[in-house]
């Protein structure tokens, strides 16, 4: 499972003559193990981020971010929670029955609608590592020095995002 923290990040400090600047590498210096998915800067020298962290509870990978960009001049206040799991299994089983069903509908042959199946599950499952669905969703507030976590109700229609690399980090 992963998970995602995404949030506006805007300085939380004023240096006389110069503005605070973030990048990715000064992100992935103080945020151990941390990824960033998205990195866009406003004109106003606010940052949208999107960072994927593990820990083991959601506060704790909050904290973390929240403790790492202090050290940089920068904080937010509320940030959108996401877990994600991959759809190995999902694609896995489309590739192989329908890998299957098409050879088995083309050739008539058990050996080659198994073998084409197998290989179509293979190459599913594979792909499934890249997409993930969205399985939950949060909505977090920092408040009197602590984070609220308050679920959302996820959209009827599933949310699917692809997870290959990351535009900048490394794992930890």
């Amino acid at each position: 499972m992963r998970h995602t923290y995404g949030f506006t990040a805007t300085p939380s400090r004023i240096v006389i003559g110069s503005s605070l600047h973030l990048s990715p590498t000064s992100i992935g210096e103080v945020i151990g193990g941390a990824l960033v998915h998205q990195f866009s800067r406003s004109p106003n020298d606010t940052y949208a981020l999107d960072l994927q962290i593990q820990e083991p509870a959601h506060i704790d990978a909050l904290g973390k971010i929240w403790m790492g960009l202090q050290g940089l001049g920068f904080s937010f206040l509320e940030a959108q929670v996401a877990e994600w799991v991959a759809m190995s299994a999902e694609l896995g089983t489309v590739g192989f029955f329908g890998g299957g069903s098409i050879a088995g509908a083309k050739t008539r042959s058990l050996g080659a609608a198994v073998l084409v199946g197998i290989c179509g599950g293979v190459v599913g499952a594979a792909a499934g590592q890249i997409l993930h669905r969205q399985v939950a969703a949060y909505r977090a507030q920092l408040a009197y020095g602590q984070w609220q976590l308050t679920a959302l109700e996820l959209p009827p229609t599933p949310v699917i995002r692809a997870f290959s690399q990351p535009a900048w980090g490394q794992a930890a």
